[in-house]
């Protein structure tokens, strides 16, 4: 589910409730756990508060149920850290385009009657 879900749309909640200590998380890419480096460092940090590791496909990175991994946990940060600078960027990027085809006079949006 969209990172951009709040945590109860997106529902965390039961997903903790289903993980047992020494369970591993499997997600495609770290961007997948939050929006921002906060909320994913957050989420990481509870994960490995109750005992369960993570498994990070796409960056191949394993983070174990102890913090004793500081490699693995200082690359989930900065790729963390990257994600929400390229999602910020990306955003910026749509703005500016939007906004000069704004200004050149073409119509935004889906046109009238679109289904």
């Amino acid at each position: 589910m969209s990172s951009r879900k709040h945590p109860q749309e997106r529902r965390i909640d039961e997903l903790f409730a289903r993980l047992n200590p020494g369970d591993r998380l499997l997600v495609t890419e770290l961007s997948r756990l939050g929006r921002s480096t906060g909320q994913v460092i957050h989420l990481i940090d509870e994960l490995v508060k109750q005992g369960i590791g993570i498994v990070v496909i796409k960056q191949s990175l394993t983070l174990d149920q102890t913090h004793d991994d500081l490699q693995s946990l200082t690359m989930m940060t900065l790729l963390a850290l990257f994600a929400e600078r390229e999602r910020r960027m990306m955003s910026q990027r749509t703005k500016e385009a939007l906004a000069t085809k704004k200004a050149r006079g073409i119509a935004l949006g889906k046109p009238q009657g679109a289904i």
